[in-house]
């Protein structure tokens, strides 16, 4: 036995398990390292349906600034737990390796742009992606437990409230008027409350995020809007003034003459004969403007994006409650909307009267905002247009043209 060949190969055995074992605590002790030198955190989101437009920017002794254009800017302070459980995130090793881009796949609308940016002593981390479902390639797990870890921070978890006063230009308070979330950064929920006797207003159940408030007068118009960022379990407070004279009694009609006419084409303004159109139901019932004359019709038009066309929709099954001979015909406008995701989001909104997708006839009556209210009289004639429309009005105009 050759002892000395024995103590050799037991010496290269060592030496190379000695190897791989420091470049192991090498490797661990420079990630490690790595770790403990981030030094700052922005985190970006833009798009959606919203036309959202954020920053978290979050250093390494805690401090945070949210800037959006909904709300300014908002500084606040991260909890220690906060701070080490992005750290924990973020320093996944597979996260040093990603690719720094991964964006949407074709045809797709309305999905978010987020973006990391992972500054360290040493050097800068760079990632974009967008939401999971319209991405082009994989997401990974990492970047998604980012996307959603940021929004806890931002948003907490739970439901929050909104309540304030609204004033007049006088300073005085304002009752009767509607005010609803309008916009919002994450689902919003179908909310409209009127301003009490003192122009107080609360609402409640309201999902964590920023959003826009919107005030509107008793034709549905907005008057006046601000913006809120609602936080888990807290109530946030936010009057507004609106550039309204008080009214001194007495109920204004809203079709006096004394109100301006709206001005437009033939065949889309008030008081010029409304353009035939038809549009398909949800069952294949087809319904043709011109079929029914001597009668009078709404018309709204919206898309399945618009917050305040979902007050509209409350407003619209009073109405059919009330006067269930009453024909009103809901028309959805959104080109980017395919008819089979239209009618299955449609079958979701329950409604009771006709509704369909046509943006064919968005166009023809130069829809640009939304809702869009028509009522066209028995002779076929648009005496009435403008948006959100409250149920009040709309008895109201239904009985006079009818």
């Amino acid at each position: 036995m050759d002892f000395n060949n024995i103590d050799r190969r037991v010496i290269v055995a060592a030496i190379l398990i000695s190897v791989v074992t420091i470049a192991y605590i090498y490797q661990i002790t420079l990630f490690s390292s790595q770790q403990t030198q981030v030094t700052r955190i922005v985190w970006e989101r833009s798009g959606g349906f919203a036309g959202l437009d954020e920053t978290l920017a979050m250093e390494a002794d805690g401090s945070a600034t949210l800037s959006s254009h909904l709300i300014g800017v908002v500084e606040f302070m991260l909890s220690q737990n906060e701070w080490e459980t992005l750290l924990n995130i973020i320093e996944e090793p597979n996260f040093m390796r990603l690719d720094t881009s991964y964006g949407p796949r074709s045809g797709v609308a309305d999905f978010f742009s987020y973006s990391v940016e992972v500054t360290t002593k040493t050097k800068t981390y760079f990632i974009e992606w967008v939401d999971d479902w319209a991405s082009e390639k994989t997401l990974p797990d990492v970047l998604k437990m980012i996307e959603e870890y940021i929004l806890l921070i931002i948003q907490g978890d739970g439901s929050g409230a909104i309540e304030g006063t609204i004033y007049d230009n006088q300073g005085e308070s304002v009752s009767g008027l509607v005010v609803s979330i309008v916009n919002g950064s994450v689902g919003y929920p179908e909310i409209a409350v009127l301003t009490g006797d003192k122009g107080f207003y609360s609402l409640s159940s309201v999902p964590p995020g920023i959003f826009t408030l919107g005030v509107h007068d008793d034709l549905g118009n907005m008057i006046e809007h601000g913006y809120v960022h609602v936080l888990s379990g807290k109530t946030t407070v936010l009057n507004i003034t609106v550039n309204i004279q008080v009214d001194n009694g007495g109920e204004e009609d809203p079709t006096s003459p004394e109100k301006p006419v709206e001005k437009g084409p033939e065949g889309v303004a008030v008081g010029s004969r409304a353009l035939d159109f038809s549009v398909v139901g949800l069952e294949g019932d087809t319904f043709r403007l011109s079929e029914h004359r001597d009668e009078v019709v709404i018309v709204e038009f919206m898309t399945t994006w618009c917050g305040i066309c979902k007050l509209q929709h409350v407003e619209l099954e009073k109405l059919h409650e009330e006067m269930s001979n009453l024909t009103i015909v809901t028309v959805e406008i959104d080109i980017t909307l395919t008819q089979d995701n239209f009618i299955t989001w449609a079958l979701e909104q329950e409604y009771t009267w006709l509704v369909g997708h046509s943006p064919e006839v968005g166009w023809s009556y130069r829809v640009s905002g939304f809702p869009t209210v028509i009522l066209v009289d028995g002779e076929g004639i648009i005496r009435y247009r403008r948006n959100l429309t409250s149920f009040t009005v709309l008895v109201a105009l239904v009985r006079q043209y009818q």
